[in-house]
This record gives structure tokens, sequence and C-alpha cells, in this order.
């Protein structure tokens, strides 16, 4: 949907009512468009008053990595753009004809079923599409990390041995892995970096996760042949599988839940005695709150100073 708040802006206020009806309920509606009205207002005060902080891509991209909570978001970030390129999906993409004419497919046969390989992903595309939103954007990337190790791990398997049994599993593996891959790791990378910066470093911070993604991708796909005759194709996908096992638990660890954090209002003051009570529960004032709280969410395993941070709030 449109910018709620590119909307309101242009004082089309019904417009945003609906788009914010489907995002956060009819309960909420009113307190978002309040909410996001009052940013504006805040916003056109500094502005009259000159206060506003005009900043260029250089001078942002240093307070993005001087200020340490904002620093830790765009670490966050870059890992989650390391993982959608270390798990693999671009070698597969570049290089799935050639593994199934190398299962013992023809050229013809080996087309027909890469373009039903990239069908599997486009379906696990759909279903993320929908789980982001409904199971929120940690259990959908956790869910994908471990079904595209899993599916990583049968394909490199699937390269120790040869016979009819090898190409049904290459197949099925390699199928399994772009919908697993599809259903979360493909689109959460991006969902979760539009959410984790201050809006005013929004764009700088995409912008320095989009140049990391092919970074990233650029080594992988220059270095993958040359793993392969090194090591053997079973060996490089092995690697794969293990960066994606490894991946889910840092995530596990550090990803907060960033969906529907910016719509909700006040602060709880009980006690929260885990980091995914913090992640899920707590609400944010304003979006610097909510950075600092999903900073606290990453780095503070006591759970005496996550409620002190909530009662602080409150």
């Amino acid at each position: 949907p449109e910018s709620p708040r590119l909307l309101l802006m242009k004082g089309r206020t019904e417009e945003a009512r609906a788009i914010l009806l489907r995002l956060v309920g009819p309960e909420h509606v009113a307190a978002a468009v309040a909410e996001v009205s009052a940013g504006l207002k805040a916003a056109e005060g500094a502005d009259s008053k000159g206060e506003r902080l005009q900043l260029g891509g250089l001078r942002k991209l240093v307070q993005i990595w001087t200020h340490a909570e904002v620093r830790r978001a765009a670490l966050l970030g870059i890992f989650l753009m390391a993982l959608n390129q270390f798990s693999g999906i671009n070698t597969v993409m570049y290089y799935s004809t050639t593994i199934l004419i190398a299962s013992g497919f023809s050229r013809d046969s080996s087309i027909a079923l890469a373009c039903a390989c990239g069908l599997a992903q486009l379906v696990g595309v759909l279903i993320s599409v929908a789980s982001m939103d409904s199971k929120g954007r940690r259990v959908t990337a956790l869910c994908s990390c471990a079904g595209v190790a899993l599916a990583l791990s049968t394909l490199a398997a699937s390269f120790s041995f040869e016979g009819p049994l090898a190409s049904a599993l290459k197949v099925g593996a390699l199928m399994t892995y772009l919908l697993a891959f599809g259903s979360g790791l493909s689109s959460v990378p991006w969902v979760v970096n539009a959410e984790i910066f201050p809006l005013r470093l929004r764009a700088t911070g995409m912008g320095q996760a989009t140049v990391s993604c092919w970074l990233f991708n650029w080594l992988v796909g220059r270095y993958f042949l040359t793993v392969c005759e090194t090591l053997g194709v079973s060996a490089a996908f092995g690697i794969f599988a293990i960066c994606c096992a490894v991946g889910g638990l840092v995530l596990w660890r550090f990803l907060p839940e960033t969906a529907g954090t910016q719509e909700r209002r006040s602060v709880p003051g009980q006690e929260l005695g885990n980091r995914e009570a913090l992640s899920r529960e707590v609400p944010f004032h304003c979006e610097r709150e909510r950075l600092v709280a999903i900073n606290m969410c990453l780095h503070s395993s006591r759970p005496s100073r996550r409620a002190q941070t909530c009662r602080n709030w409150s």
C-alpha cells in the first residue's frame, strides 16, 4: 500500500485511514492517524524554526556508524544481507541448469526443471507476504533458515552418490530450497532493513544494505566455482548449509520482532522477563525510542535493565 504518512502530508486523510485500517485494524486507526499527524506537525515546526538537520549522504553515513544504537541496527541489516547471499541463492539461480545437466537430465529437461524451481521460489515469496504480518518477521526468518539449511544439507548429500535416486533427490532438494528461501530469507532482510533505521537515516541505511548485498553476491559468485573445483560441489553446498544454520542461530539471538512496532502507543510498566517479550510487547512513542528498544533487545541480557528501560519510558 501507499505510505499513510505521505498521504497525510498531501491532505488525503481518508485514503490514509483506509490503508491504516488494513494495516493496524479498526481499533488502532485513530491512534495511528493521530501519531503520524503529530509527527508531521513536529517536523513542520522544526522546519519553520530552522532546527531540522539537513544532512548530505556522506554525513548521514557517518552518523550511522558513529552512534552506537544506529550502528547496531546497521550491523544487523548488513548481517541479514550476508545471510541472504551466503545461503547460496544466486549460485543456485546462476547454476541450477548446470547442476541438473550434471545430474543426468537432458538440456531441455534441465531448463524446464529450472523454470519449475523458479516457480517454487515464487510460491515461497507469496507465502512470506502473508506470514510476515500474520506470524511476524522473526518467526518467518527463523522458519525459512531452518528449511533452507535442511534443503541445502540434503542437496549436499545428494552429490555424494549417483543414480536415479540421487537425481530425484537433487531436484526435490532444489525445489524445497527455493520454496524455503522465498518464504523468508528472500524478503525479510529488505523489510527489516526498512524498519530498524530512524526515518531521517533510513534511505542511507537501506542504500548501505543494498550495496552490501551486491558485494556479498559478487563474493559468493566469484568464488563458488573455485570452491567446487577445490573441495567439490557437495562441500560447497555443505558450506552454504552451515552458514545458514549458524545465521539462523544468530537471528534467534539478535533479531527483534519489528512488525507493528510503529503503531502501538503506550509503554507497559510491568517487568518484562525476556528478550522476546521486549521485542514484541514494548510499544514506542517515537522512532528513536523504537530503535533504542530494539537495540536493548539486541544487546541486553539482564531482565532488570530491560524492565528499568520500560519504567523510564512509561
